[in-house]
C-alpha cells in the first residue's frame, strides 16, 4: 500500500525503495491512501501501541500549579499504606521500580507505558506525558482535587504562563518530578477529562440554581468568557463573536439572553455582566455550544504550539476526551492542531470499539488513541473489599463489570482486537498497573494488573498475556 503524505502537522516518514519507511528520529504518522493511519516509531517501523499507564498512580497531583510530593500511597489508601511495596520491595528507589515495571511490561506483551510514569537512568521505553495548561477537567469538578476553572484563554498572560509552564514541564515531568526523556516521548498529552459539553456541565453543576436555571458560578467556557469584566480580551471576543452570530441585531439577543433595556448597544452588553442569563434555556445552549469551538480553537492552538516550540520531536496527543464529552466544534478545533485525538471511552470497559470512536476521527480528521482504558471486574476479597466503579460483591455478569477476571479478560481482549482492525485508531493504552483506592466522590478502586500487594490477578493477567502476544502475531 502506498501511503500519502500529510504536510503540516507533524513530521511524516518518506519512503525507501524496498525496504519501508525511513525513521525521522521520531514517533510520527502515515497517512495511508485507502483511509486510516499508521504510528511509526522513530527507526520508521509501523508500531500500534499497547501501553500500560499509571505506574506514578499515587502521585495524581491535587493542584494544577505543583506537585504534593513523591509519597507512595495517597493518605486515605490504606491498603496501598498496608503493603508500601515502595518502601519494602524498591526501598525508595525509583529506579528498580522502573525496571520491575518495564521488565513485567514487556513480559505481558506491552510495547510503552502510558502517563504517569516515572523515567530512569538507562531504561529506553516509550512513554506519554502528561500536562494540565488548565484545570477545567470533570476530575476537578467532581473530585477533592479542588474545583475546576476556566481561565480566559484570549488573555496575552495566559499565552504566556502557558508558555512558561510547557517549557518547564518538557524539561522536567513537573506532578511526578522526573526528567523528560525526549528520545522515549511519544507524544504529549493535555487535561483529563475535560470539560465542554455545555448542558451536561450545567445539569451536572452544584453551581446551577435548580430555582431559576441560573449559573451563580462559572461551570463551563462559555459562562466564564461571558462573565468576565469588560476589560478582559475573552469577554470582547465573546461578545463579538455573538454580535456577528446575530448579525448585530441587538433586539433579536435581547429576549435571549435577558437583556435589561438599559443596554442599548454592543458597547453596553461588552459592560453587563449577563447575571440574567438563562444557561438552561435551548436558545442559549445552541449558541454556547458553537461559541465553545472558538474557545477551544484558541486553547488548543496555544498549548499545541508551545509543545512545539519546547519539545518539537514529540506529537501532540492533546486533551483525554471522554467519548460522550467531545462536541462537534471542539473536535473539529482539536483536528486543526493536534496530531492524535486522544479518547477514553465513556463506557469505561466496553465489549467492541463503539461507532463513537469511528465517528470522533471522522469529525477531526485525525487519527485516535485510546488514552485509558480497562475491564472491571469484582475484586476478589472478603465483605468489604473495595470495589471498581459500578461493581459489587453480587455482581451480575455485563460489560460494565464483569463478575471475574477471566471474563474481564476475554472482555479486553475482543475490544483490542477490535481496535487494531480499525484504521483510524492508532494505539491503546490500560488502566492501570497496580491496584489503587481513588475518592473521586466516594472511595473507589483503580483494579490493576497487580494487586496492592503486588502480586497479580491472575486469571485476568493471563487473559492480557494472551490477548496482547495475539495482536502481535
Amino acid at each position: 500500500m502506498r501511503a500519502v503524505l500529510l504536510v503540516g502537522l507533524c513530521s511524516l516518514s518518506v519512503p525507501s525503495h524496498g525496504t519501508g519507511w525511513v525513521g525521522t528520529g521520531r514517533f510520527s504518522l502515515e497517512a495511508q491512501s485507502t483511509g486510516g493511519w499508521t504510528l511509526l516509531t522513530p527507526e520508521g517501523e509501523p508500531i500500534f501501541v499497547v501501553g500500560l499507564n499509571h505506574l506514578a498512580s499515587p502521585f495524581y497531583y491535587d493542584v494544577i500549579q505543583g506537585a504534593n510530593g513523591l509519597t507512595p500511597c495517597r493518605t486515605y489508601d490504606t491498603a496501598c499504606a498496608a503493603a508500601d511495596l515502595f518502601q519494602t520491595k524498591y526501598r525508595r528507589n525509583w529506579t528498580a521500580a522502573t525496571e520491575y515495571f518495564v521488565a513485567r511490561s514487556k513480559e505481558w506483551g506491552f510495547n510503552s507505558a502510558g502517563y504517569e510514569f516515572i523515567t530512569a537512568p538507562g531504561i529506553s521505553w516509550p512513554y506519554f506525558p502528561d500536562l494540565f495548561v488548565t484545570n477545567a477537567s470533570h476530575i476537578f469538578a467532581r473530585s477533592a482535587f479542588g474545583s475546576a476553572s476556566f481561565p480566559d484563554v484570549f488573555a496575552g498572560d495566559f499565552v504566556a504562563v502557558t508558555d512558561r509552564r510547557v517549557a518547564e514541564w518538557c524539561a522536567r515531568d513537573q506532578h511526578i518530578d522526573a526528567a523528560r526523556v525526549p528520545r522515549n516521548v511519544v507524544g504529549s498529552y493535555f487535561e483529563d477529562q475535560p470539560i465542554w459539553d455545555v448542558s451536561s456541565a450545567r445539569m451536572l453543576s452544584l453551581a446551577l440554581d435548580p430555582n431559576t436555571g441560573n449559573v451563580s458560578g462559572p461551570t463551563d467556557w462559555e459562562d466564564a468568557m461571558r462573565t468576565l469584566p469588560e476589560s478582559a480580551p475573552g469577554k470582547h471576543a465573546y461578545v463579538a463573536w455573538l454580535k456577528q452570530r446575530y448579525g448585530g441585531d441587538l433586539s433579536t439577543v435581547r429576549p435571549i439572553y435577558s437583556l435589561p433595556s438599559s443596554v442599548k448597544t454592543w458597547v453596553e452588553v461588552e459592560m453587563w455582566d449577563f447575571h440574567t442569563v438563562n444557561g438552561l434555556q435551548s436558545t442559549v445552549v445552541a449558541d454556547d455550544n458553537e461559541f465553545i469551538g472558538v474557545v477551544a480553537d484558541q486553547l488548543f492552538g496555544v498549548a499545541a504550539g508551545a509543545v512545539r516550540r519546547h519539545d518539537p520531536r514529540a506529537l501532540v496527543l492533546g486533551q483525554r476526551f471522554i467519548s460522550h464529552d467531545a462536541p462537534t466544534s471542539v473536535l473539529q478545533a482539536a483536528g486543526r492542531h493536534f496530531d492524535v485525538i486522544s479518547v477514553q471511552p465513556s463506557i469505561f470497559s466496553p465489549e467492541s470499539p463503539d461507532q463513537a470512536l469511528v465517528n470522533i476521527s471522522k469529525t477531526s480528521e485525525r487519527p485516535v488513541m485510546v488514552a485509558d482504558q480497562s475491564s472491571h471486574y469484582v475484586e476478589p476479597g472478603p465483605p468489604g473489599t473495595l470495589q471498581p466503579s459500578g461493581c459489587t460483591p453480587l455482581q451480575s455478569e455485563s460489560t460494565q463489570c464483569a463478575r471475574y477476571g477471566t471474563a474481564a479478560g476475554a472482555l479486553y481482549a475482543a475490544f483490542l482486537s477490535g481496535l487494531r482492525s480499525r484504521s483510524e485508531i492508532v494505539g491503546y493504552a490500560h488502566c492501570q498497573y497496580i491496584n489503587r483506592a481513588v475518592r473521586p466522590n466516594s472511595l473507589q478502586l483503580k483494579q490493576g494488573l497487580l494487586r496492592f500487594d503486588g502480586t497479580p490477578h491472575q486469571e485476568y493477567v493471563a487473559a492480557v498475556i494472551r490477548a496482547n502476544h495475539q495482536l502481535e502475531d
